[in-house]
């Protein structure tokens, strides 16, 4: 399973990165591509520390239940998110520009990161260790290029 510990893995999301344009029109779901890369960066902006999302329980956050997710399926498409990884950015060219350098960076952060331990919560899995949530980064990037083809 791709992480975003792989550096070469990195080196392939930044690849489809330069081809993401701020008009595409997704496969699935009502994000722009602006607000996409907003709602990803506020995930990784989670994942590394920077953005307290509040954990709501479902049985999602059952272990069995989350490893069969993280490791497992893909993530279902349309599927809820936390209200605080929405924000409405605009459609602006020049956000859209911002939003691209800012994952390039959190791409490149993640990449480089030690290893070490995590207790961050997520919004619908709970407690994460650092290897979940390198894993599901990469599970998460790849699942909005693919709803916009890239």
């Amino acid at each position: 399973m791709p992480t975003l510990r792989d550096k070469d893995y990195c080196k392939t999301l930044q690849a489809r990165l330069d081809h993401l344009r701020p008009d595409a029109t997704p496969a699935w779901g009502k994000l722009s591509p602006t607000r996409m890369l907003a709602h990803v960066n506020d995930g990784m902006r989670m994942a590394a520390g920077e953005l307290e999302v509040r954990f709501r329980w479902t049985p999602i956050a059952l272990p069995g239940l989350k490893w069969f997710i993280l490791n497992v399926i893909p993530l279902p498409k349309g599927a809820p998110t936390a209200p605080e990884l929405l924000r409405d950015v605009g459609d602006d060219p020049t956000v859209f520009a911002a939003e691209v350098e800012t994952l390039r960076s959190f791409i490149n952060e993640f990449a480089s990161r030690p290893p070490g331990k995590s207790n961050l919560k997520h919004p619908l899995f709970g407690r994460l260790s650092r290897k979940a949530w390198d894993s599901l980064g990469a599970k998460h990037i790849d699942h909005h290029f693919r709803q916009f083809g890239v």
